[in-house]
């Protein structure tokens, strides 16, 4: 009996779905690759009955019971962003929180120009608060937005057709990814208002956020060589320099802010695959994430804006896999995360400039971090004046862990015993990263940030298991992460209640 109502219920579901303009039908993901790789239109030989007992991927609107299709491609070549190329029309507007009467754009306010797309400061009026700022992001199509004033600068277009739709496109996943992270986790991003259609065109908008990019911040350290910027935009006001509780609490307290976005992220279904510096506003002692253009959804129900063969990434940060990982997909963002705690840690590191160097060499020792440092010890001249070059070639590397970390605070410090050769990275540069890294109670240490920059997504922790361990810090340095974490949360409700 319960198998006979197990079956009626299943083909009541398949009768629900079978109009042309609601069903679509998809294979496991196993096959539909073998399937790509052949260059073979997988329906061909199935009958509409195998379809279903296949299975059906579809997109639904959380807000209206309405199914929209996923299309299936047989030419591979054509990406994934496609998926949503219907998705803007069934989708239009309805979770919007503005409306383009109320948008003002202002052109002569150009805040970026990326590659594919634009953003420009917007006035914004409001029910609720009046007027406000807002940030309003277009395309790069290639056409005049019809309300443009004349004589504002125009930056160069893109020429290739090709690419002018691929700009569009992505502008669709990317409001799609937007509204995935404004109904599970607000709280990671900065606030979503919806789309519009205006000038001609379609826009995003979001609210604008007082505050800095983290990449702004680390440049202003790097100018009086001082965290101190960045402490005080976290709320840490009893920063002290050259103290490791201090550094320790600064470090686990933005570890545990952006593995909490990670890990948010996730749970929504979302790879943001651009975590950066320039991607991360500090605004009222909170690191949230803009700029979703890279995102891509990655849940279980379905996958948009996701190619096998092809991704966007800024190689600076990106793990050694570059294109993203189907099975281990969320561990690329704890990647970008670790790097960026690699960077705050190294002081020489905080100018960016001398951190794209830093990613020259990294990528050069394999994305290891101790050959990387290795490195740094066979060219610090300081350790050649007091000990043969010849006793430290690679003995990092054959070490036992707990070994090789005391071993790094030592060289330092030898470095750091001798006059200054001028070079501006030498292990004495770094002796106050290595020594946080080098106390072996949870937080942000060595054992953690090897396994989050493990070259194998398979090996490497996870965003929950990380946030764990730097939550759970010891009293050097990692007291009050919980609580802070705890505080934003809060704070983050409030402001979206």
């Amino acid at each position: 009996m319960q198998l006979f109502l197990k079956f009626g219920a299943q083909c009541l579901i398949c009768l629900l779905l079978l109009p042309n303009e609601i069903a679509s039908f998809t294979f496991p993901q196993g096959m539909l690759h073998s399937v790509w790789r052949k260059k073979e239109f997988p329906f061909q030989t199935i009958r509409p009955s195998m379809k279903i007992s296949r299975g059906i991927q579809s997109l639904r609107c959380q807000d209206e019971m309405e199914y929209i299709p996923i299309e299936v491609f047989s030419d591979r070549t054509e990406s994934l962003v496609k998926t949503v190329a219907s998705w803007w029309k069934h989708h239009e507007m309805h979770r919007s929180m503005v409306q383009a009467n109320d948008v003002q754009v202002l052109y002569d306010k150009r805040l970026g120009d990326g590659t594919y797309g634009e953003v420009f400061l917007a006035r914004i009026q409001t029910e609720t608060e009046g007027e406000i700022l807002g940030v309003a992001k277009r395309a790069k199509d290639g056409f005049k937005d019809s309300e443009e004033p004349a004589g504002i600068e125009k930056v160069r277009g893109l020429e290739d057709e090709e690419q002018r739709d691929l700009a569009k496109e992505y502008l669709q996943v990317e409001a799609y990814v937007n509204d995935l992270v404004s109904e599970n986790c607000p709280e990671v991003a900065a606030p979503y208002l919806g789309k519009m259609y205006k000038g001609g065109k379609h826009w995003l908008i979001w609210k604008f956020l007082q505050g800095e990019t983290l990449e702004d911040i680390l440049i202003r350290c790097d100018e009086i060589y001082s965290l101190r910027p960045l402490a005080s935009a976290l709320g840490i006001d009893d920063f002290e320099d050259r103290s490791l509780i201090s550094l320790r609490k600064l470090v686990n307290t933005v570890a545990t802010q952006l593995l909490h976005c990670c890990w948010k992220l996730e749970k929504a279904g979302v790879a943001h695959r651009d975590i950066k510096p320039f991607n991360i506003m500090v605004t009222n002692s909170r690191l949230l994430l803009i700029d979703f253009g890279s995102a891509a959804a990655m849940g279980v129900r379905e996958r948009v804006g996701y190619d096998y063969n092809k991704s966007p990434c800024d190689p600076r940060y990106a793990p050694p896999e570059q294109f993203i990982d189907e099975q281990e997909w969320a561990k690329y963002d704890v990647y970008c995360v670790g790097l960026i705690l690699v960077r705050i840690l190294f002081p020489p590191l905080w100018d960016g400039q001398h951190f794209d160097e830093f990613s020259d060499s990294y990528h050069a020792a394999k994305y290891d971090l101790d050959a990387w440092l290795t490195r740094i010890i066979l060219a610090d001249s300081a350790l050649g004046k007091g000990y043969e070059k010849p006793r430290w070639k690679f003995p990092i590397l054959r070490s036992k862990e707990e070994e090789r970390d005391q071993e790094y605070v030592a060289l330092a410090e030898m470095s750091c015993n001798f006059p200054d050769d001028g070079s501006l990275l030498n292990m004495c540069s770094i002796k106050e990263g290595l020594e946080v890294l080098n106390v072996k109670d949870g937080g942000v240490c060595w054992e953690t940030l090897r396994q989050i920059l493990a070259k194998k997504p398979s090996k490497r922790m996870s965003s929950g298991v990380a946030l764990d361990r730097v939550m759970h810090a010891g009293q050097k340095g990692g007291q009050g992460v919980k609580g802070v974490l705890e505080k934003i949360i809060r704070n983050a409700q409030k402001e979206n209640s």
